[in-house]
């Protein structure tokens, strides 16, 4: 998509969706069917697990692990600070 970034090291599973202006830095994971929405961000050596999403501006930091299945909503300024965030 437009403007996104997938940077070095970095892996995506089969059906990872990564939408425009989107960005999945260096070695990072995005699981099976993981879904970034539009200007998502995830900071170097975080995962996103399988089926996960992170709607429209939000950013998931360092090394930080979005479980499966998890929703982020897309809310001014949401960023995953800590790992199992739901």
């Amino acid at each position: 998509m437009a403007g996104a970034v997938v940077s070095a090291e970095a892996v995506l599973d089969e059906g990872a969706i990564v939408n425009c202006g989107a960005v999945v830095d260096h070695d990072c994971h995005v699981a099976a069917f993981g879904h970034l929405g539009v200007g998502a961000c995830m900071a170097g050596g975080s995962a996103l697990g399988a089926r996960a999403l992170l709607q429209a501006g939000v950013a998931v930091g360092r090394g930080i692990r979005v479980p499966a299945d998890v929703v982020m909503p897309s809310a001014a300024g949401s960023i995953a600070l800590e790992d199992g965030c739901s």
